[in-house]
């Protein structure tokens, strides 16, 4: 496990997996868990994921899985190596694998140390190889409060014609 310094960061790594292979990391966890957010590459379904259920103490927010489709190739009897690369600024994340993919997703996490990042190995197997960590880089956008998750503010009746703007009202 490796302590991150801020919550704005870089992670590049490698990984070698199998066809079983259900693996990746955990970023923005918390030491008591209670906040954590994984990614993880699901060969067999051919998915890379990122589980928020545990992201956010806040259950106002979307935390369900996000999901992407992604296949990994054999190269001749091997398969090919999982090259990721993710940028985590704050509550935002964004996946790049391989050159080919891209998830962007939002996670509010709200615990003061949720700055643990981690390897993820659900089944199967994973060979981690070259894992590089630019820590402490400026936030992507610095007018944004850090805490862009509170205080909550909600549309009011008012601004929403009494809540009949928005679909499904």
């Amino acid at each position: 496990m490796y302590t991150a310094k801020s919550s704005n960061y870089e992670l590049s790594l490698s990984i070698d997996v199998t066809d079983t292979s259900v693996a990746g990391l955990t970023v923005r966890r918390s030491p008591t868990t209670c906040e954590q957010t994984d990614i993880y590459i699901d060969v067999a379904n051919e998915e890379i994921s990122v589980r928020r259920s545990k992201s956010s103490l806040y259950y106002q927010f979307n935390n369900a899985t996000d999901t992407g489709k992604f296949r990994l190739w054999h190269v001749g009897r091997k398969l090919q190596t999982l090259e990721l690369n993710v940028f985590v600024d704050n509550s935002i994340i964004e996946i790049y694998a391989n050159g080919v993919f891209c998830l962007t997703t939002r996670i509010y996490p709200v615990a003061d140390d949720a700055d643990e990042i981690g390897y993820l190995v659900k089944s199967g197997n994973a060979d981690y190889g070259r894992v590089t960590i630019w820590d402490g880089l400026d936030r992507a956008w610095p007018e944004r409060p850090v805490d862009s998750s509170v205080p909550l503010i909600f549309d009011n009746a008012e601004v929403t014609n009494n809540y009949t703007y928005w679909p499904g009202n």
